[in-house]
């Protein structure tokens, strides 16, 4: 739904069950189910069948499916008509399409002092999958 800045984007496709922390370098597009947090240091596509059980985090986020859990998008959120978070939403820009659901609070990032409880220290599992040989995100600022 988004174009690629660098690389291929990483595809979770539909049927797959991934459970563990997703961490990707490039984009990613999910149209199956991911227990566990994802992040991305570009854009995230979550295709109609998508569904994720985590935190989300990404540059620009398209949700088309169902995400249980924050969502953090550093540039721009879409929620398709087919999409909803349960959860809250901090974006720098957003755009609701007729018929998508948020079920939380939504809070513009500008607006607030420093970003959401993002995970301060990393401490790394045996479920996390680390994919692209990525170190986890840092935020500054």
């Amino acid at each position: 739904m988004f174009s690629k800045k660098s690389g291929d984007p990483t595809i979770i496709g539909n049927g797959t069950v991934i459970e563990g922390k997703i961490i990707v370098n490039n984009g990613i597009q999910i149209d199956g189910r991911v227990i566990g947090n994802v992040e991305s240091n570009e854009n995230v596509s979550i295709g109609p069948q998508g569904i994720i059980e985590g935190e989300l985090i990404g540059v620009d986020i398209a949700i088309g499916g169902r995400v249980e859990g924050k969502v953090t998008a550093r540039g721009h959120l879409h929620m398709v008509s087919s999409g909803a978070v349960i959860g809250d939403v901090f974006y720098k820009s957003i755009e609701v399409d007729r018929g998508a659901v948020i079920a939380g609070r939504t809070e513009h990032l500008d607006n607030m002092a420093s970003e959401p409880n993002l995970s301060k220290s990393r401490d790394r599992s045996d479920d996390d999958v680390e994919i692209n040989s990525v170190e986890p995100l840092k935020v500054v600022g």
